[in-house]
C-alpha cells in the first residue's frame, strides 16, 4: 500500500541561549544567524556558524550551564539532519555530560537528549544500542516516578517506532497501546500527540494486513481532526489522505475517490510541498480503476508541479517519473516506461548515490520491466544488484519484494527449484513481518501457486490457490479484484486437471456473475467466456456457447492468438448449429489472421486448419477435411515432433474423417497412432485418451467387431466415470454408446 507521506513539521532546532560574555566576537549576532539558518533548514550554514562558536562555547556560555547543554543539543541536531552521524553522536554525549551536572539525570531535558541519541543510533543503523537506550530511559523514568507522565509515554512511543521499523510488530503494538493509555489520561484523546500514536498503530495494523483494525483507527483520527481543527490544518489534511489510502488498500475505490480529491485540493490550496507527491498517489488510484485518461493527466501534472517546485534533480521529481514509467508499463508501452524509469534512475544515482534504497527501487522495478519484455538475463542482473543494496538497509519488506521478483525471474527461466526456494524464503519473512493475512503475503503465495501451476504440479497449485482465496475472502471480500484473479487461477488449474473439469466449470460460472468488474480485466474476462463457451459446446448447448464466444470476441482487446482461438470457437458453434456458411467465413478470417501474423508454419495456423477440417467433415466435404488434417499433421510434426499431443490431435481427427468416408483401415491406423501417443504423453486417465478410445469403439461397431467395440467403450466409460463423474455429459455419451 502506498501510504500517505506525512508532513514533517520541523521546529527550530536551536533553543534560546543566554551568553555569559560577548568578548572578542559578537556572539549574539552569530547566534541570531544560526537561528535564521536553522529556520530555513539550511543546516550546512547552521553547522558552519555553530562550529565558529564551538571553540569558545564553554567560556562564553559557562561551563556545565543549561545554555551550553542547549548549544550542544542544537548542534548535534544540525549534524544529525545533515547525516553527519559520528559528529552528532559526540555532541549528544557532551550534552548529556553537561545536563547531568546542570539539571540532573531526572530532568525531562536529560531524558529528551537520551531519546534524541537513541533516534540517532537507529538512523546510523546501531539498532541494538537504540533499543537498549530506550529501555534504559524507561527504567530511569520508572524509578523516578515518571512512569505515569507524558514523557514516559513519549519514550514508549519511540521504542514502539523502533520495533516497528525492525519488523517486531507484536512488541511495537504493545508499546503503542501502552503509550496511548498514558496519553489518554495525561493529554487527552483529542491531542495531536495521542492521535499521532494512534496513527502509527493504524499503520502497524495496515502493515500486518489487519485492515479491519486499521480502518476504524484512521477514520477516528479523521473524525477527531474534523471537529478540532480547520480543514487547512496539516494534521487534518494528513488524516484525510491516510483514510483515502486505507480505502485504496482494501479495494473501497468509490469511497477513496472523494477523499483523494479533497486531499489534493487542500494540498493545492495550502501550497503544500506534498501536493505534487500526492497527485502521484491519486493517479495510482485512477490507474487501478482503469481510468487511464485521468491517471495520465494527474501523472503529467505531478511531474510538472514537482519540476517547478523541487527541480529536475530532486528525488521527489525522480519518484514521479518512476511511477509514471510504471503506468506506461501497465499500458504495455514498454519503450516509454523504460525511458522514464531510466531517467529517474539517473537522477537518483546523482542525488542519492548507488547504495540508496531509492536507487535499489529503480533497479528492482526496471528488472520487472525487463522481465515483462522477456529480457531475463538483464532482469536477473538488476534484481540481484537491488537485493545487494536492500540487504544492507533496515527495510526488510523491500528485501522481501526483491526476493519475490527474483523468484518470478527464475520461474520464467524454468529454474523451478531456485524459484520455489526464493518464494518460500519471501513467504517466511513476510509471515514474520506482516502475518499470513497481509495483502503482500498473499500476493507472494499466489505467485507460488502460479509456479506450481506452470510446472504442472496441479494439486499443489490448487491447494495454494485455495489458501489465498480463503484469506482474501476475509480481508478483501469476494468481489475484490485480487480475489477474482485468484479464483480465475484456481478455475484454470482445475481445467488442466481432468479430475476437476466440473469444478472448473462451476467456478467460471461464478466468475461470470462479476461481469462488471471483470470487464476491467478484458483478457481474463474473455478467456472465462471462451472456456464457458467450450463447456456449453461440449454439452450440446450451442446457443449458450455462441453467446459466450460472441461476447468474448467483443471484449478481447487484441488481434493475437487468443483472438484467433475465439474466432475458431465461434465458428465451431455455428458449424454445430448447421450454419456452415457462417462458420466457413469465420474460419477463413482466422486462417488469414494466422498467415498474416504468424505464418503458415505456426502452431496456431495448424490448429486452425484442424478446427476448420471439422467443419468440412460435418458438412460432408471430406476431401477438404483430409487435406486440412494432413497439412496440420506436417506442421505439428515439424514443430513438436511426431509424438506430441498436438500431433495426436490432428491424427485423431484424421481417423474420424476416414471413418466417415468409409476408409476403415486408414481410420483404424490413425486412431491407433493417436491412442498410443495420448496414453504415453497425457496419461491413461486423460480425457483426450478416452475420446480416442470411444471413437475406436464407434469404428469397430460400424465394422461389426463388437467385442473390440465393447472393450474400448468400457475403457472410455471407466476413465470418464473416474475423472468426470457420472453426472457429466461425456460420461452419458459413453454410456449411451456402450448400450447401443
Amino acid at each position: 500500500m502506498r501510504m500517505y507521506m506525512r508532513a514533517i513539521l520541523v521546529t527550530c532546532l536551536f533553543l534560546f541561549i543566554s551568553f555569559a560574555s560577548q568578548a572578542q566576537k559578537d556572539y549574539q549576532q552569530l547566534y541570531n544567524n544560526i537561528v535564521a539558518a536553522s529556520q530555513k533548514k539550511d543546516y550546512k550554514t547552521a553547522i558552519k556558524l555553530s562550529e565558529e562558536m564551538l571553540p569558545d562555547a564553554e567560556k562564553v556560555m559557562g561551563k556545565d550551564s543549561k545554555s551550553l547543554g542547549s548549544f550542544y543539543y542544537s548542534l548535534a541536531g544540525f549534524y544529525q539532519a545533515d547525516r553527519q552521524f559520528d559528529k552528532a553522536e559526540k555532541l549528544y554525549e557532551k550534552c548529556l555530560t553537561v545536563r547531568k551536572v546542570a539539571v540532573g539525570e531526572k530532568d525531562p531535558s536529560y531524558f529528551k537528549t537520551q531519546r534524541k541519541l537513541a533516534t540517532l543510533y537507529y538512523a546510523s543503523k546501531k539498532t541494538q544500542k537504540a533499543a537498549n537506550l530506550y529501555k534504559q530511559i524507561l527504567e530511569a523514568q520508572k524509578n523516578t516516578g515518571q512512569d505515569k507522565s507524558k514523557e514516559y509515554a513519549l519514550t514508549l512511543y519511540n521504542l514502539a517506532n523502533l520495533n516497528f521499523s525492525l519488523g517486531q510488530l507484536e512488541k511495537s503494538e504493545k508499546h503503542y497501546q501502552q503509550a496511548l493509555a498514558l496519553q489518554k489520561t495525561t493529554i487527552g484523546d483529542k491531542s495531536p500527540e495521542y492521535l499521532n500514536t494512534l496513527e502509527r498503530l493504524a499503520f502497524l495494523y495496515s502493515q500486518q494486513g489487519n485492515y479491519q483494525k486499521a480502518e476504524p483507527l484512521f477514520k477516528q483520527i479523521w473524525q477527531t481532526y474534523k471537529t478540532t481543527v480547520n480543514n487547512g490544518n496539516p494534521n487534518y489534511i494528513r488524516a484525510v489522505g491516510n483514510l483515502a489510502e486505507i480505502y485504496f488498500a482494501i479495494g473501497k475505490y468509490q469511497e477513496a475517490g472523494p477523499l483523494y480529491d479533497e486531499t489534493t485540493q487542500l494540498l493545492k490550496a495550502t501550497k503544500s510541498p506534498l501536493y505534487g507527491r500526492f497527485l502521484v498517489s491519486y493517479a495510482i488510484l485512477n490507474e487501478i480503476q482503469d481510468d487511464y485518461a485521468s491517471a495520465e493527466k494527474r501523472y503529467q501534472e505531478a511531474v510538472e508541479v514537482l519540476k517547478q517546485t523541487v527541480g529536475e534533480n530532486h528525488p521527489d521529481y525522480a519518484q514521479a517519473l518512476h511511477d509514471f514509467g510504471k503506468f506506461h508499463e501497465i499500458k504495455e508501452d514498454y519503450a516509454k516506461a523504460q525511458d522514464l524509469m531510466q531517467k529517474a534512475q539517473r537522477i537518483r544515482e546523482k542525488a542519492l548515490g548507488t547504495n540508496h534504497p531509492k536507487y535499489a527501487e529503480s533497479l528492482n522495478d526496471l528488472a520487472k520491466l525487463y522481465f515483462k519484455q522477456g529480457k531475463l538475463n538483464i532482469a536477473l542482473e538488476n534484481c540481484q544488484k537491488a537485493l545487494d543494496i536492500r540487504q544492507k538497509g533496515n527495510d526488510k519488506l523491500a528485501v522481501v519484494t526483491t526476493i519475490r521478483n527474483l523468484a518470478n525471474i527464475y520461474r520464467a527461466m524454468q529454474r523451478i527449484s531456485e524459484a520455489e526456494r526464493y518464494y518460500k524464503t519471501a513467504l517466511a519473512e513476510q509471515e514474520k513481518i506482516q502475518g499470513k493475512s497481509h495483502k503482500d503475503y498473499l500476493t507472494t503465495l499466489n505467485s507460488l501457486g502460479e509456479m506450481y501451476d506452470a510446472a504442472n504440479r496441479l494439486q499443489e497449485a490448487q491447494e495454494v490457490y485455495k489458501q489465498v482465496l480463503a484469506a482474501r475472502a476475509k480481508t478483501l471480500g469476494t468481489s475484490h479484484r485480487d480475489y477474482l484473479l485468484t479464483s480465475y487461477n484456481l478455475a484454470m488449474a482445475y481445467l488442466a486437471d481432468d479430475n476437476k473439469i466440473d469444478s472448473a466449470y462451476q467456478r467460471m460460472l461464478q466468475l461470470e456473475n462479476n461481469a462488471t468488474l471483470l470487464q476491467k480485466m478484458p483478457r481474463i474476462y474473455a478467456n472465462i467466456l471462451r472456456n464457458l463457451g467450450g463447456f456449453f459446446y461440449q454439452q450440446g448447448k450451442v446457443e449458450e456457447a455462441k453467446l459466450r464466444f460472441s461476447k468474448g470476441l467483443k471484449v478481447y482487446p487484441r488481434r493475437d492468438k487468443s483472438y484467433i482461438h475465439f474466432v475458431n470457437s465461434l465458428a465451431a458453434s455455428y458449424a454445430e448449429s448447421g450454419a456452415y456458411t457462417a462458420a466457413d467465413s469465420l474460419y477463413k478470417v482466422a486462417l488469414r489472421l494466422c498467415v498474416d501474423k504468424y505464418g503458415k508454419d505456426s502452431e496456431i495456423y495448424a490448429l486452425t486448419l484442424d478446427e476448420s477440417g471439422k467443419l468440412y467433415e460435418q458438412s460432408g466435404r471430406y476431401q477438404e477435411a483430409v487435406r486440412n488434417y494432413q497439412e496440420a499433421l506436417q506442421i505439428e510434426k515439424k514443430i513438436r515432433g511426431a509424438n506430441s499431443p498436438q500431433y495426436a490431435t490432428a491424427m485423431h481427427d484424421l481417423g474420424v474423417v476416414f471413418k466417415a468416408m468409409g476408409k476403415y483401415v486408414e481410420s483404424e491406423q490413425s486412431f491407433e497412432k493417436a491412442r498410443d501417443i495420448r496414453k504415453a504423453k497425457l496419461g491413461p486417465d486423460s480425457y483426450a485418451y478416452s475420446v480416442t478410445l470411444n471413437d475406436m469403439g464407434n469404428l469397430y461397431k460400424i465394422m461389426g467387431r463388437y467385442n473390440e467395440a465393447e472393450k474400448y467403450y468400457t475403457q472410455a466409460l471407466n476413465i470418464r466415470k473416474k475423472t468426470l463423474g457420472e453426472n457429466h455429459f461425456e460420461y452419458a455419451v459413453s454410456l449411451n454408446d456402450l448400450a447401443g
